[in-house]
């Protein structure tokens, strides 16, 4: 039985090694392009800052996924956002191509409303590309 338990508890070498890991993941979104465009995007929003306060900070968990292969990608993420005000969510969809992100899909829930802030609606074809 004792070797059982050894088999299933991590040591703490193990444990470094996945909290190394998640660092390094977690540190990948927060110096992305797609990332930083994104926060931009939010931060220039009124209606975002109205709702949600200034300044506009990131929280350090991003979930999603990301992909980019040179000058070609793809970003699905959801940012965690807090201001003086309320906390939301920042939902990023885009595709980078030529060198260049594209938002499919830029949308921000604040926590206690039921309509998120979609961030392209008010732009024109043309703005929403970085």
């Amino acid at each position: 039985m004792e070797d059982l338990n050894r088999l299933f508890r991590p040591d703490s070498s193990f444990r470094a090694f996945v909290a190394g890991l998640f660092l390094v993941i977690e540190g990948s979104f927060h110096h992305s392009e797609v990332f930083a465009q994104a926060m931009a995007k939010a931060r220039e929003n009124m209606q975002v800052r109205n709702q949600i306060g200034g300044p506009l900070k990131a929280a350090w968990l991003i979930f999603g996924n990301l992909n980019v292969n040179g000058s070609s990608g793809s970003a699905n993420l959801s940012i965690p956002i807090a201001g003086s005000r309320r906390k939301g969510v920042i939902h990023v969809v885009a595709v980078k191509s030529a060198g260049t992100w594209r938002f499919k899909r830029l949308l921000v829930h604040v926590e206690e409303q039921t309509e998120g802030i979609d961030l392209l609606a008010a732009e024109p074809a043309s703005t929403q590309e970085f």
